[in-house]
């Protein structure tokens, strides 16, 4: 996933660095990095996920097969510390970026990295990670405070199946180290009616 291939490309500018899958123009990734905050402040009215240390926003991207769904991950150090180290070492978005590759490698489902990018006139650190976006997907928190409204038989029904559910992708995935630190996400039917996935 880090090198020039006929799956991967990597791009270097004077506004920063990026690699990306083949399907994605290399225009497109270098406006990113000329302009790395655009894609998510341009969907900030659709966001997923607000932490101190990331955001999310759905949004849609164009690629050489048409126009993708995907997710935009910003992901910011926590403190001044991690920025300066982080210059120093991979970053959170790389070690997505890496991870995520190497678990579809292994055959663990998961969404799929279509780029990611670290600009050089970000003061503030930041890296951008962009996802596939999974249609019946639903974060755990999210799916908790669902599973609240629910009845008490109706909980523990979902419960049970969502732990059978995790547990055999552990066991598909035990030993394999970029499973750990992963972010995990489940597909549930409150958020979509899909047949399940992580």
């Amino acid at each position: 996933a880090w090198a020039d291939n006929r799956d991967f490309y990597h791009v270097r500018t004077a506004a920063g660095e990026a690699h990306a899958v083949r399907e994605l123009p290399q225009t497109v990734v270098e406006q990113w990095l000329e302009s790395p905050n655009a894609l998510w402040q341009a969907n900030a009215d659709r966001p997923i996920k607000l932490s101190v240390g990331s955001l999310v926003v759905e949004a849609q991207i164009a690629t050489a097969s048409g126009t993708r769904h995907v997710a935009v991950k910003r992901l910011r150090p926590k403190s001044w510390w991690k920025a300066v180290t982080g210059r120093f070492r991979r970053g959170r978005a790389r070690e997505a970026w890496h991870r995520g590759h190497a678990l579809l490698a292994r055959g663990i489902p998961t969404a799929r990295p279509l780029a990611v990018y670290e600009s050089s006139r970000s003061v503030r650190s930041e890296s951008f990670l962009v996802t596939e976006w999974l249609d019946d997907a639903c974060d755990l928190h999210l799916y908790g405070w669902e599973l609240a409204a629910r009845s008490g038989d109706e909980r523990r029904r979902r419960i049970r199946r969502e732990h059978r559910r995790v547990g055999r992708r552990h066991e598909r995935a035990r030993g394999h180290g970029s499973y750990w630190g992963v972010a995990l996400r489940t597909c549930v039917p409150p958020c979509g009616g899909g047949s399940g996935g992580i």
